[in-house]
């Protein structure tokens, strides 16, 4: 009887090492499987200053999961950003960047881009990334568009330009892309700021224009602005 007990004790041991290793080998398998790309944050805001030409983002990660990452692809929703990301693989415990360098040229105001980034992060195979750039106004146009419609005289409309946040603008220019719509940059009454008197001349159909307004500052790289125009029949 004392030996059946054993064996019955033998046999319930044994079963209890195959649990165990089945429970092991499982947990390597998860554990093998388990990467995962931490990020410091995935939405950034960038404030330049009317001086930059260009604004740089940088999304930190560190791959805190057991095994090494590869980025497959990263794209950006906009042709004015250029994106350098690692190329090599991420090893376990690794910290890398993705550079997002933002072109301003002559934007003004928000501006928001979404960049997508594709791995081979069992957890997160996509991952959003998104950074707002808010791009100091150095004048504001008021209005930044005119319309004669049919019926209207040809006489001379003025856009106001205001001078903002106290910027040290001096000078400014205003040409038209259409001749047949003329430009002229006067001063302001009190001196605050530019007047930019628009006049059509005489045409037979309907006519648009730009007017591209640039200004002496900053004196390296002069902020430029752009307002509408179209006359109608």
């Amino acid at each position: 009887m004392i030996s059946n007990v054993i064996r019955s004790r033998h046999r319930d041991n044994s079963a209890m090492r195959v649990i165990a290793k089945a429970i092991a080998i499982l947990v390597i398998l998860r554990v093998s499987c388990f990467a995962q790309l931490q990020w410091d944050s995935k939405e950034l805001e960038l404030k330049p200053s009317p001086l930059d030409s260009e604004t740089v983002a940088h999304f930190k990660f560190k791959n805190v999961g057991v095994t090494g990452i590869n980025l497959n692809s990263v794209s950006i929703s906009c042709d004015c950003t250029t994106i350098q990301w690692p190329k090599s693989k991420i090893a376990p415990g690794d910290s890398g960047d993705i550079v997002a360098t933002f072109s301003i040229g002559d934007r003004v105001g928000l501006q928001e881009k979404t960049i997508v980034l594709k791995s081979t992060d069992a957890e997160t195979p996509q991952t959003i990334l998104t950074f707002k750039v808010q791009i100091p106004e150095v004048i504001r146009l008021e209005p930044k568009f005119l319309q004669w419609e049919r019926g209207d005289s040809h006489a001379a409309k003025t856009i106001h330009v205001k001078i903002l946040n106290e910027y040290p603008v001096k000078a400014l220019s205003a040409s038209s892309s259409n001749p047949a719509i003329s430009t002229k940059v006067e001063q302001s009454k009190g001196g605050e700021g530019f007047d930019i008197v628009v006049t059509p001349k005489k045409f037979l159909k309907p006519i648009a224009t730009v007017v591209k307004i640039v200004t002496d500052y900053p004196p390296e790289k002069p902020k430029v602005v752009l307002a509408y125009v179209r006359v109608n029949l």
